[in-house]
């Protein structure tokens, strides 16, 4: 009855250590996750001579997102972003093509996701405050996941790019509101 007892106890102690590591594992481990970006940013365009137009635009921006929190993909937490691309005037003189780019973003722990991203600007009327051209992410506008560092040092995942930027192509900046939507699996 004793040996019955220490196999029942000892077996009893696997199962919930089992347990316990395996919703250890369940937490830090991998997953999926749908999530949304906000971003206020500010560009800055300058000569590139790797840009085929001889123009790129390398910005900057802070904002909320649900990727960089540990609890349920439903809280927000703050977020960095820093991004290169190439600008490419439209053939019409009216669009703006940008990328290929890449763009890092980063939670406030330091862990970061790495992208790569393009699309088209097109007109959609004049900043009522500034009085400058506003210019929208087209629907090509899209960006593609490629790592990152921490748990997010494999990730892939892709997504769309939508917002607004009043650009100042005298002063050669930009101000705008970028939206990321995507799922990201790590």
């Amino acid at each position: 009855m004793r040996q019955r007892n220490k196999l029942i106890k000892s077996m009893l102690s696997s199962i919930l250590l089992s347990t316990a590591t395996m919703t250890g594992s369940a937490i830090a481990g991998t997953g999926t996750v749908n999530f949304t970006v906000n971003i206020r940013t500010n560009e800055f365009l300058l000569p590139a001579e790797t840009c085929a137009s001889g123009m790129s635009g390398i910005g900057v921006g802070a904002g909320s997102t649900n990727l960089f929190t540990k609890k349920p993909a439903t809280d927000k937490t703050t977020a960095v972003l820093s991004s290169f691309d190439c600008v490419n005037p439209g053939k019409d003189g009216n669009t703006f093509f940008f990328g290929p780019g890449k763009f890092t973003l980063t939670g406030p722990d330091g862990e970061t996701i790495f992208a790569t991203y393009s699309g088209t600007l097109y007109p959609n009327g004049v900043n009522p405050v500034s009085g400058l051209p506003v210019f929208q992410f087209d629907k090509d506008a899209v960006f593609n996941i490629q790592g990152g560092t921490g748990r997010y040092a494999k990730a892939v995942g892709s997504g769309t790019l939508s917002g607004t930027e009043s650009i100042n192509q005298a002063a050669g900046t930009a101000q705008g509101i970028l939206s990321a939507v995507g799922r990201i699996v790590y």
